[in-house]
This record gives structure tokens, C-alpha cells and sequence, in this order.
């Protein structure tokens, strides 16, 4: 292929990818919602691993295994996968972990000379295919458990360690990405309008922390840097509700402080 006809490729990006910002909080976005289900399907290994030890082969883990079935769509979606399609933010019935997938597959594009962008391509991806392997699987197994025949849990297990653990992977490297965006207000309005969901994904209070670690100058250099940013772009009606934010971090950061001591 021609040097022109790549360029010609790069220009037929969809116009969200032409500002790494925007793709990158659309990233965070599906990241989100993408934990949010793994969350529920790790929940649910815990307890198949419990039945199976408790009760071996008399264990009944059907009604498990359908809500783990029934969660599945909501990460790879319902329609047939084409690699690499093109996938647009109102297409829900695609799957968060699929748009989180492309997403994903377009930042490592326009960002190859960054691992931790390439590496979290590679996480996401290897994630979305153990979600896809792991549906017939379950349909497998299910069939076993009707006809009475001993199942087989070894691809279960391995499937499901597979998704959780790469999706472990892709959130560690998010964060390293994350950190790259700091002079970025666009991500860090983002951050802030997003920090409960981020605090329950990292099961820590991870706006602050990850704020305290971009900015170790404290939380009222940050929220001057943030405001400063969107008054000069003439975004007044956002100044107040991020100073209100910030100000709440600040506290929080000060109470930290004084338990720690």
C-alpha cells in the first residue's frame, strides 16, 4: 500500500478521532460502563467457585451461569462482530466492551509510539474476545447440565480469569494514560463529573488520588489551573460548579491529611 493511500486511510477516521482528547474520554466513558458489568460477572465467578466447592458435581450453578449469560450482551453487544468496524457513541446496542474495543483500537492508531495506548489496545481486545468465547462456553455447559452429563468447567474458569484479568490490566493502563492528560481540562471535567463512578470502579477514592498525584502543588493550584483554562476558552457557566467540585477535593484531601497523622 502507498504512503497516499494511508493518508487517505487516516482521513476517513471518524470526526471524533481527530481529537485524542475526546476519543480518550470516550474510552473512559465505555471503560466505565464496561467494569461496571465485569464487576457483576466477577461477583458471580466468586459464587459458581463456591457452589462447585461446597457441592461438586450435585452443584447447581444453572441460574449463575444464565445471569452471567444474560450480562454478556451488555459488554460485546448483539449484533455479529466485524473486526475493527466502524462504531459511533449512539450505537448502544454494540456493547460497552466492543465500543471500548474500537475506541481503543483508534487511539493506539494515532498513538503508536505510546505503550501504554498499544498495551491497553491489546488488553481491551484480548478482553472482548474472552467475553465472546465465554457466551458458547456457557451455552455448552448448559447443554451438558441438561442432558446430565459431567461438565466441564476448565474453559469457564479460564475465560472468565482471561476477561477479569485483562480488564484489571486495561484499567492499571488507563491510569498511566490518564496521567498523561493532565494539563488537559477537558479530561480532568471529565474526571470530576465522572468521580463517583470512578471511585466505586477503583474501590478507592480515586478522583482525589489521582489529582493529588498529577498536582502534588494541592487541589487549589488544580482548580485554578481548570478554571483559568475554561474562563479564557469563555465557558463562564462551567467555572462555578468546578470550583464547588474542587473545593469538596480539597476538603477531602485536608481530612486525609489529619487522619494520616
Amino acid at each position: 500500500m502507498s504512503s497516499a493511500q494511508e493518508i487517505d486511510q487516516t482521513k476517513n477516521f471518524n470526526v471524533y478521532c481527530q481529537s485524542n482528547s475526546l476519543l480518550f474520554q470516550f474510552i473512559l466513558s465505555e471503560f466505565l460502563n464496561a467494569y461496571q458489568e465485569i464487576n457483576e460477572i466477577e461477583t458471580l465467578y466468586s459464587q459458581i467457585e463456591s457452589e462447585l466447592i461446597k457441592n461438586r458435581l450435585l452443584a447447581d450453578i444453572d441460574s449463575f451461569l444464565f445471569k452471567v449469560l444474560e450480562l454478556l450482551p451488555h459488554l460485546t453487544g448483539t449484533q455479529m462482530v466485524i473486526t475493527n468496524e466502524q462504531t459511533f457513541p449512539w450505537t448502544h446496542s454494540k456493547g460497552s466492551l466492543n465500543k471500548l474495543r474500537h475506541y481503543s483500537y483508534l487511539f493506539s492508531r494515532k498513538l503508536a509510539d505510546n505503550p501504554e495506548a498499544v498495551s491497553m489496545n491489546v488488553s481491551v481486545s484480548k478482553a472482548f474476545h474472552s467475553a465472546l468465547q465465554l457466551r458458547e462456553v456457557i451455552l455448552s455447559l448448559q447443554h451438558q447440565l441438561f442432558e446430565n452429563t459431567v461438565p466441564n468447567y476448565i474453559a469457564l474458569y479460564q475465560l472468565l480469569d482471561k476477561l477479569i484479568d485483562n480488564m484489571r490490566l486495561a484499567s492499571r493502563l488507563i491510569l498511566k494514560v490518564l496521567i498523561q492528560y493532565k494539563d488537559d481540562e477537558n479530561v480532568l471535567h471529565f474526571l470530576l463529573n465522572h468521580q463517583e463512578k470512578f471511585d466505586k470502579v477503583y474501590k478507592t477514592q480515586f478522583v482525589l488520588k489521582i489529582l493529588k498525584k498529577m498536582y502534588p502543588e494541592g487541589m487549589k493550584y488544580a482548580k485554578d489551573l481548570i478554571v483559568e483554562k475554561y474562563a479564557k476558552r469563555g465557558f463562564p457557566h462551567l467555572l462555578d460548579s468546578i470550583s464547588e467540585q474542587m473545593t469538596r477535593l480539597g476538603e477531602m484531601a485536608e481530612l486525609a491529611s489529619e487522619v494520616s497523622l
